[in-house]
């Protein structure tokens, strides 16, 4: 089955003719002006190149640029890379196109390498790294306003889709074997869509009246291989060397987004990426299972034709690789995960739960939605939303009251304890705080989490070539090789409590009640530290109380 008859499928179907509607409507006239005849006869065979801070200048082919000038990408321009995170990091605040563009510079790069490590070995005349460039473009299209913010939304209960969104997800990856977020699966959507295959089809054409190269494949084809390189997996063995190039272990995704956050945050992280990308490896994989979208079944039966090779990394490029797995947790704990910009994510999905409720918004719609649209004067017929939205714009977050870790709650049992805390909790908790403080009204009260990637993370997978086309998985080597940091971090089970309540002080002391009251639990002096009040203020409010 192919990822285009998967998406027409009962389970898929009604969101993906949702996004379907959203590139026809984006994407019609766009590709309607291409013909026009005041073009000039060389548009696509001219080169252009765009100036990027982290990676130099890209150069773009003009076909990449005609696709990039499209609406559907030019989108992406008014929608946030890094969600709230400028609410710490004030020059955090770059766009997901530049994102895009940088992605697409690292994924030539890549693909160039593994081309050149293949030799005689790849029977086709397909060029991948050409489509893996294409596929980079439409990588992060399916992102919606504020990107990763909204992303986990739309999977909440308080989205009145939440279920079809599941339930999407589920079947489209049992089907194709993937591990595809929502974003991609959407992205997957707009590139198997009829307007997309419209446009490639117009740039086929136009490149055939001009006397440019197109890609060598029809135009169904170049969809289904640009689909399978958005979720990382393969659907034949020619590509199957390339197929995590842009979604997999150690990607281009990953490069770009630790260099440009490191950049636009300040947050200093050094790898050798240079080195990294040089050292590439193509090794034979024995255990291969096919996924279901795999196509040319024929090929696998013991003959020359049936070797399946993946892409990994030489031996010799170990310590780099221990270099990303610091900076992918270094960012993750002090940029990704940092408790204001999870506090600002906390209150945008209330904002949004109140936006939605009694809600059949469609996801053409949602589409047309980017960052911008989430101002005073569309949000002014929704009053808790826009007061939300304006605090977040202000900066008047959420404020902790209390942290909860191993060190600072005395419980019997922390990590049970913390996994079965709930809302009704949280509703214990303000309760006691309204019956302390006479004049307050309903507080919220929310747990942000504090995560750190653990050793189990996906990046783990990558194969590292021992020589003789033997390799290990990077997660074999580091049960022999351990990382002190990464193996003493348990943040896991730390969550911060934050309230919009009035009185701090007062919601410490109720957090105190409920406690000891429900638990048998109590809290260290070091817990109320990140709510800026003192042991000494504490204990002296409880003595008037």
């Amino acid at each position: 089955m192919t990822i285009s008859e998967i998406l027409r499928q009962k389970e898929c179907a009604v969101i993906f003719g949702e996004v379907s509607d959203f590139t026809e409507n984006y994407l019609c006239e766009y590709t309607k002006n291409l013909n026009r005849k005041s073009r000039p006869d060389n548009f696509l065979s001219a080169k252009t190149d765009i100036a990027d801070p982290v990676w130099g200048h890209i150069a773009l082919s003009g076909l990449e640029v005609c696709v990039i000038d499209s609406p559907v990408v030019q989108r992406l321009r008014r929608i946030k890379q890094l969600g709230f995170a400028d609410m710490v990091y004030s020059c955090a605040d770059f766009s997901r196109f530049a994102h895009t563009i940088g992605v697409l510079a690292v994924t030539s790069q890549m693909s160039g390498v593994i081309k050149s490590r293949l030799y005689e070995r790849c029977d086709t005349n397909i060029d991948f790294p050409k489509i893996l460039r294409m596929a980079a473009i439409f990588h992060d299209t399916g992102h919606m306003f504020f990107s990763h913010v909204s992303e986990s939304f739309f999977t909440y209960k308080s989205f009145p889709r939440s279920g079809e969104v599941q339930k999407t997800i589920d079947f489209f990856n049992k089907s194709t074997s993937a591990k595809a977020a929502f974003h991609e699966i959407i992205s997957v959507m707009i590139v198997q869509s009829k307007a997309v295959r419209t446009l490639f089809e117009t740039l086929k054409h136009l490149s055939a009246q001009s006397g440019t190269e197109f890609y060598n494949c029809s135009a169904d084809k170049l969809v289904e291989y640009i689909s399978c390189f958005i979720i990382g997996v393969a659907c034949d063995k020619n590509m199957l060397p390339y197929s995590s190039i842009l979604n997999g272990s150690v990607d281009a995704d990953k490069l770009d987004y630790l260099f440009r956050d490191s950049l636009a945050t300040g947050i200093p992280i050094s790898v050798d990426i240079s080195r990294l990308i040089q050292k590439l490896e193509t090794v034979e994989i024995t255990d291969f299972t096919p996924p279901p979208i795999w196509q040319n079944t024929d090929m696998l039966y013991d003959t020359e034709n049936s070797i399946k090779l993946i892409m990994a990394l030489k031996f010799s490029a170990q310590r780099i690789f221990w270099q990303i797995v610091m900076a992918r947790s270094i960012m993750y704990e002090t940029v990704y995960m940092h408790q204001k910009v999870i506090t600002a994510k906390i209150m945008f999905q209330n904002a949004l739960a109140e936006f939605f409720k009694d809600k059949d918004l469609k996801f053409d719609e949602i589409l047309e939605m980017t960052d911008d649209f989430f101002n005073s004067q569309n949000l002014k017929p929704f009053e808790k939303t826009a007061k939300i939205f304006k605090d977040i714009q202000n900066r008047n977050l959420y404020k902790r009251v209390a942290i909860f870790s191993y060190e600072t709650v005395e419980v019997a049992d922390y990590a049970a304890f913390i996994d079965s805390l709930s809302d009704e909790f949280l509703s214990k908790i303000n309760a006691e705080y309204k019956s302390l403080f006479a004049k307050a009204d309903d507080a919220f009260f929310a747990f942000v989490n504090a995560f750190v990637p653990k050793t189990s993370d996906s990046t783990f997978n990558i194969p590292i070539e021992y020589g003789n086309n033997t390799y290990k998985t990077a997660s074999q080597i580091f049960r022999s090789s351990p990382l002190p940091y990464l193996q003493t971090q348990d943040l896991s089970k730390r969550r911060y409590l934050v309230t919009d309540a009035a009185r701090r002080d007062f919601a410490y002391i109720a957090l105190e009640r409920v406690l000891a009251r429900e638990y048998g639990a109590s809290l260290s002096q070091e817990a109320c530290i990140c709510s800026k009040y003192s042991a000494e203020h504490i204990h002296a409010l409880k003595r008037t109380l």
